[in-house]
């Protein structure tokens, strides 16, 4: 599955709206003087796919927006979504319109309200672009957790501003930030095409049946211990009941140790009562 950016929006304070129409398919080019905005297009296209911060520059753009827009293509139908600029005083906002049809026109400033939140996009966005449950469960003895890939991993793949660009150090998008490096490196199997979903299935069956087997371990050893005790009882039993006159089998095994008890508890309680009347003491 694909997304395609078609338009990017950008919905003023007083209602009007300006947009960047984008050709789909085709590589876009995007030129104007300098200081007009043109390095903010990918920080608005990553706010609006879910980002954790607004990273459009303070300054004209910020003050001037109320919400950032953008239209995109699906593999069936068309997306339209929208994110309210943040306060000057706050790194992003929870409001997020998401609008879905089969061909979807730019909505006015008056109809944008919040429909869902950064999570909800997310899980929407993932849901577009063909990303299926997965986990990547770091090695034993690794103190990360384990890690879900999602479209915010994907974006990696596809930014990469100026800035990022002349770095030799740093080949994809955001990986100057060491804990996203590290996620990037757990989730690359994963868009790869290394792991499928199938073995995602596997690996939870086989960490379900692990831990099954280790409850079963734990019983196990819970009922050995029981066993030994009462091995020793069982022995004592069989020692007082020959002693008694009620048996003069010498059991050799845990097996037959049980048999013979279990014919003793059958004895008729006449025999002990007999017994008990004679004063032998009994068990």
């Amino acid at each position: 599955m694909t997304i395609q950016l078609l338009d990017i929006v950008l919905y003023s304070h007083d209602g009007r709206l300006r947009t960047l129409h984008l050709r789909s398919g085709e590589v876009n080019v995007i030129t104007g003087a300098s200081k007009t905005g043109k390095s903010a297009l990918v920080d608005i296209v990553d706010y609006c796919f879910g980002s954790g911060t607004c990273r459009v520059p303070e300054g004209p753009i910020r003050r001037s927006v109320s919400w950032f827009g953008i239209r995109l293509r699906l593999s069936d139908g068309e997306a339209f979504v929208a994110r309210r600029c943040p306060d000057a005083k706050l790194n992003s906002s929870e409001d997020c319109f998401v609008e879905i049809a089969q061909d979807v026109s730019i909505p006015t400033s008056g109809t944008l309200r919040q429909t869902t939140n950064t999570k909800g996009l997310i899980s929407l966005m993932n849901g577009w672009s063909g990303i299926e449950d997965n986990v990547h469960v770091p090695p034993a003895g690794q103190t990360r957790l384990p890690l879900t890939a999602n479209i915010r991993h994907a974006l990696a793949f596809c930014f990469q501003p100026q800035d990022e660009i002349i770095r030799r150090q740093q080949l994809f998008h955001d990986t100057g930030d060491t804990f996203f490096a590290q996620a990037l490196k757990d989730s690359f199997p994963y868009f790869l095409g290394a792991v499928d979903d199938d073995y995602v299935r596997k690996r939870e069956e086989l960490r379900r049946l692990r831990e099954q087997l280790r409850s079963y371990e734990r019983q196990l050893a819970e009922l050995s211990a029981l066993r030994g005790e009462g091995l020793s009882k069982a022995d004592g039993l069989i020692s007082q009941a020959r002693d008694l006159g009620f048996t003069d089998v010498r059991p050799d095994s845990w097996v037959t140790i049980v048999e013979e008890l279990r014919k003793l508890a059958r004895t008729p309680l006449a025999n002990i009562d007999e017994s008990a009347a004679s004063g032998t003491e009994v068990f």
